[in-house]
């Protein structure tokens, strides 16, 4: 939540008015002020912000899409709250995908309407009320029946789109809905999907925004170039020669342009044609994730800000523990894929000792609740200095405030890449800039890393700096003239899509959209998992 001290005046008086005397003096940014006003959609003609005309064609639905650390819990408590006015005995219902989400946003809910019993629902809880944090996964299967007004929040709503998690929305009837998210598109079906289920992006509030109105503070992106050792350049090699051959098989039995990761193995195919390839592309990904001098350059990075709060993020927990081992001040018995000796390899063991009193904490999915709360505590009062993370802390959780981020490897997903960058944005006291590194290995399928969020995630001009790791010269900042070569920033034009009614895939055209085009599923029943049994159910009447 944002500090109450660093808000500018400037909240609406139709949002004033809707508040108690406790809270008469809360304000809001004017990005705030526009996004609660867009989505309400009721006699709003202009944004405050910048003065342009809001849309207002549907009242209470939509997405407010604004970047990570920019206060979207708080516009979306205020949300709630409007609706509320108008809707005094209507039910919300807040979504989240996981279930450390589900804790911190019944905090929020709490602090903000602490007279209400905030209710839960997933991992064991049942208890539905007036306002209810449920995990997307469980809405799947059914809420308790509504009566009434019933407005959805979906938190990251990009989740929202997968083949089951989309019947958090379907199953459940409601007459008013909320998407949130830094990121809304999808790889997969980019918007289609997401704003068939929770409406037309009503507010939009970018990097270059955020910045020029100073909601979160000024970064750079600092791109670090690692190389690949002989024997990982060798076999990175062979791995892309055996990728091709199979390619080929695939290009005459699918198509070209076709999404091979998205095809479900036949278990009749004779070759394992698909098998293999997704079994190859795994191999080098991981091959170019562990490469050794990507956790050199980390070395040398930290040396050169020794006294810098750090969060590290890597893709995979085995790569973690092995950092964590090693910044504790022990050295590891293996490579950095946990795999290889050092003897056998005919590389020097590291000497930790240098890192003694780091003091780093681990975060991970796998931990329990108690352990990642203390690791979080740690970092946040000082005691620690690094906080190394998965996936676990990418999106939504309030994290402490950090001085530096290195992302050692991760997906090239823009939506992975601007919400992992969005952890380090958040204001904290004597903060005024934040340095983000990214390693990736260049000539490599790692490269899309930077070209997904310099132009996906729509990063300001002069924000991204080119550095080199040289296992001899170390860490060096290099000139435009050296960096990589980058495809020229084309905006991208999603193509529209249509979603059938009764399976509800998605296709490209209208006509194929209908069901008697395809070969079409029934839609999944109330559990959200289980098919409707047609044969069964015509015997039985019969």
């Amino acid at each position: 939540m944002i500090e109450q001290e660093n808000l500018p005046s400037g909240v609406s008086e139709r949002l004033k008015d809707l508040h108690d005397e406790k809270h008469k003096e809360l304000s809001l940014y004017l990005w705030q002020e526009g996004a609660i006003q867009a989505w309400a959609g009721e006699g709003i003609v202009k944004d405050p912000r910048t003065k342009a005309s809001l849309p207002d064609d549907k009242e209470y639905c939509g997405i407010i899409s604004a970047v990570t650390g920019s206060g979207k819990t708080y516009t979306a408590t205020e949300c709630i709250w409007v609706w509320l006015q108008e809707h005094p005995t209507g039910r919300v219902t807040v979504l989240v995908p996981t279930r450390a989400l589900q804790r911190q946003w019944r905090g929020d809910m709490a602090r903000a309407f602490p007279r209400m019993r905030i209710g839960m629902m997933g991992g064991g809880r049942r208890d539905f009320r007036q306002i209810s944090i449920v995990t997307m996964n469980t809405a799947a299967k059914g809420l308790p029946e509504v009566d009434g007004e019933h407005l959805i929040v979906v938190d990251e709503c990009h989740n929202i789109g997968s083949e089951m998690r989309q019947y958090a929305i379907r199953n459940n009837p409601h007459t008013a809905i909320l998407g949130l998210s830094a990121t809304p598109a999808r790889e997969d079906s980019g918007l289609t999907v997401v704003s068939h289920l929770c409406g037309p992006i009503v507010y939009e509030y970018k990097f270059d925004q955020a910045l020029e109105d100073g909601v979160i503070i000024p970064f750079t992106v600092r791109a670090v170039s690692v190389p690949l050792s002989r024997i990982e350049s060798k076999e990175y090699e062979e791995l892309t020669n055996s990728i091709r051959k199979v390619s080929f098989i695939l290009r005459k039995r699918y198509g070209a342009n076709t999404n091979w990761f998205m095809i479900r193995q036949d278990p009749n195919d004779p070759d394992s044609a698909l098998t293999t390839f997704k079994d190859l592309c795994m191999q080098r990904k991981r091959l170019v994730n562990e490469c050794h001098f990507r956790f050199e350059t980390v070395d040398e990075i930290l040396r050169l800000h020794e006294n810098s709060k750090t969060m590290i993020f890597h893709e995979r927990i085995k790569q973690i523990e092995w950092m964590m081992e090693k910044y504790t001040g022990n050295t590891p018995h293996t490579l950095p894929n946990c795999e290889d000796l050092w003897e056998s390899s005919g590389l020097k063991e590291p000497d930790c000792e240098e890192w003694v009193g780091m003091n780093p904490e681990i975060y991970h999915g796998e931990r329990k609740k108690g352990e990642n709360d203390k690791s979080l505590e740690e970092f946040a009062n000082g005691d620690a200095r690094i906080l190394l993370s998965c996936k676990a802390l990418r999106e939504g959780i309030d994290v402490p405030s950090c001085d530096l981020g290195i992302m050692v490897s991760g997906t090239n997903a823009a939506r992975a890449r601007v919400q992992t960058l969005g952890r380090c944005l958040r204001r904290g006291e004597n903060k005024e800039e934040a340095i983000v590194y990214l390693l990736y290995v260049p000539n490599t399928t790692d490269q899309k890393g930077i070209q997904s969020l310099k132009y996906g995630g729509r990063l300001p001009e002069g924000t991204i700096e080119w550095w080199n790791y040289h296992p001899k010269k170390g860490l060096r900042k290099i000139g435009e003239e050296q960096k990589p070569e980058m495809p020229k920033s084309r905006p991208k034009v999603e193509k529209k899509k249509h979603i059938c009614e009764s399976c509800h895939k998605v296709y490209h055209t209208e006509n194929a959209a209908k069901s008697e085009n395809h070969h079409c599923f029934p839609r999944l029943t109330k559990t959200g998992r289980k098919p409707v049994d047609l044969w069964s159910d015509m015997i039985g009447r019969r």
